[in-house]
């Protein structure tokens, strides 16, 4: 889980800086080896061996855009933004259809922690904070962003009505937050 984790970062760290950038962008095979073993290290708590050969293949597979060259990486990035965005947020909402929180009495970190899906939490961070792996090894989890995963918690609705009108919070779905 968390080779992928840092993986899907690694990916979007290469996405956003050629977004950003006007001209074909050309990475280092081992500056981003050495992003990835860092934020590996990072989410394991212990250090970790990157095989950069096997880093570029994964790259390559996940990538299509990417080419490989004796001295570089670049490519050109075109993806249909919406079908991601509603793929993660089809993800994020089954998560929080299935998670359930219950209170136990006194407001503690523990309760925090389980009140929220780390998936949600891995997205707040990244939209405040940016996607990018360097961005994810730089900022970890503040009180806003807990804040802000309990209230999306605490007001989902599995089914919204076409009409607005007032809907019921699940008890099971109070956060320490709301509370």
């Amino acid at each position: 889980m968390m080779k992928e984790t840092a993986l899907a970062e690694l990916v979007t760290y290469i996405f956003e800086t050629q977004r950003n950038s006007e001209e074909s962008m050309v990475f280092r095979l081992a500056d981003l080896a050495n992003l990835y073993e860092e934020r590996l290290t990072q989410l394991s708590s212990s250090s970790a061996q990157v095989h950069s050969t096997r880093l570029k293949d994964e790259l390559l597979q996940k990538m299509s855009e990417l080419e490989a060259h004796t001295k570089a990486i670049a490519f050109a990035f075109d993806y249909n933004d919406t079908m991601h965005m509603a793929k993660t947020v089809e993800m994020i909402r089954c998560q929080l259809a299935s998670k359930k929180t219950t209170i136990s009495g006194s407001l503690v970190s523990e309760d925090i922690d389980d009140s929220i899906p780390p998936t949600l939490l891995k997205l707040v961070k990244m939209i405040k904070h940016g996607p990018d792996i360097k961005s994810q090894l730089d900022n970890v989890s503040t009180k806003s962003d807990l804040a802000l995963v309990q209230l999306l918690m605490f007001n989902y609705h599995q089914n919204t009505q076409k009409v607005p009108e007032q809907h019921r919070h699940s008890a099971d779905r109070e956060t320490p937050f709301c509370v």
